[in-house]
């Protein structure tokens, strides 16, 4: 018995001084994180040394600890963002370095020089956006290497010329070309962006027809042609872009009718054609665009009769058909617009009397109903809500 309890004893010294010994030991430091792309952050941080943020590119943080820049489980670079700095800064060869990078992003800063025809051929690159960068020149043709590419922004720079190998990228999901000085038309090849759904190519200098090439965009939801120098006729084939929820080409040369066909976008919910040379009158088919917020059509040529249709548009909050030589009356069924917030029908040649069923619009603000031809009714300027 005697025995048994001094084995005990033993055992448990031994395991007492083992606890001890292990609390007692220094603790081993972790090895620093060796990240994978350490030495490309290194090279571009030389490189962009006056950016904010790039000095805590070093060796020994933990990827979440750095600026700008955002890694996956292993530690490659898979986004690089740069935003607001004031610096002038170029992109280096070095930048193609992160192979597996997803994202680039540099916006609002001076990008020097032209961008590396190897920045397209990165193998993993989905999103580039260099806006507001003062880019000059050309996109280079090389923009057709980067096929995997979903989103490309190139807004607010001085771009003159589109590639045809724009066409390249097939995966394309969003194309914003808007703020630039793009001469001449869209190419024919952006027939081939099949996954299209965004195309914003607002304040440029495109011209001559709205091309055929857009027929083919069937998944696009969003198109901004506005303040351009588009000329001939909005096509018909537009209301074919079933998928459709914003359509605006204002400040344009556009003339002719505006197509009935318009009245198949059944997802429409913003339609903006001011100041243009639209002529003819209103299609009554855009009674049908059921999902219609935004309508806007002033600044034209645009004759004859309010459509009674237009009545149909319950979800309707703005519409605007000022400065033309509408006439006849207004529509009694202008009253079932109860969601209208904003209605400008002035400088036309509207005639009769404001008809009682406006009293029903209760969330008009008194600056809308005073945009109202008042010489139709005197009772115009005395609405408020």
């Amino acid at each position: 018995m005697r025995r048994a309890v001094r084995r005990w004893d033993v055992v448990r010294a031994a395991v007492v001084a083992l606890v001890v010994a292990r609390c007692c030991m220094p603790l081993a430091r972790a090895a620093p994180v060796l990240h994978p792309d350490m030495g490309v952050l290194e090279s571009l941080a030389s490189e962009w040394s006056e950016v904010n943020g790039t000095s805590t590119w070093s060796r020994g943080r933990d990827c979440e600890s750095m600026a700008l820049v955002r890694c996956d489980g292993d530690g490659h670079v898979i986004a690089l963002d740069v935003v607001y700095d004031d610096s002038a800064i170029s992109l280096p060869e070095s930048i193609t370095g992160f192979s597996h990078l997803t994202r680039l992003s540099i916006t609002d800063s001076t990008l020097m020089d032209s961008l590396p025809s190897a920045l397209f051929a990165m193998p993993n690159l989905k999103h580039l956006n260099l806006s507001h960068c003062v880019l000059s020149g050309n996109i280079p043709d090389a923009v057709g290497l980067a096929t995997g590419l979903q989103t490309l922004d190139l807004y607010y720079n001085q771009l003159q010329a589109l590639p045809a190998s724009l066409g390249n990228l097939t995966t394309l999901t969003h194309l914003g070309l808007g703020r630039n000085i793009f001469l001449g038309t869209l190419p024919a090849s952006l027939s081939r962006l099949s996954s299209l759904m965004h195309l914003s190519a607002s304040h440029n200098r495109l011209n001559g027809s709205i091309p055929q090439v857009l027929s083919n965009l069937h998944r696009l939801t969003y198109l901004d042609l506005n303040h351009n120098k588009f000329s001939g006729s909005l096509p018909a084939f537009l209301g074919g872009l079933s998928s459709l929820v914003h359509l605006s080409a204002n400040r344009n040369g556009l003339n002719g009718s505006i197509p009935r066909e318009l009245g198949n976008l059944h997802r429409l919910t913003y339609l903006t054609l001011d100041d243009n040379k639209f002529s003819g009158s209103l299609p009554a088919s855009l009674g049908n665009l059921s999902s219609l917020v935004h309508l806007s059509a002033s600044i034209n040529d645009l004759n004859g009769s309010i459509p009674q249709q237009l009545g149909n548009l319950h979800l309707l909050t703005y519409l605007i058909l000022a400065y033309q030589t509408l006439s006849g009356p207004i529509p009694e069924s202008m009253g079932a617009l109860t969601n209208l917030e904003y209605l400008n029908l002035k400088f036309n040649r509207l005639t009769g009397t404001i008809p009682a069923s406006i009293a029903n619009l209760t969330r008009l603000t008194e600056t809308s109903l005073l945009q109202l031809p008042c010489r139709v009714n005197s009772c115009c300027t005395h609405h408020t809500h």
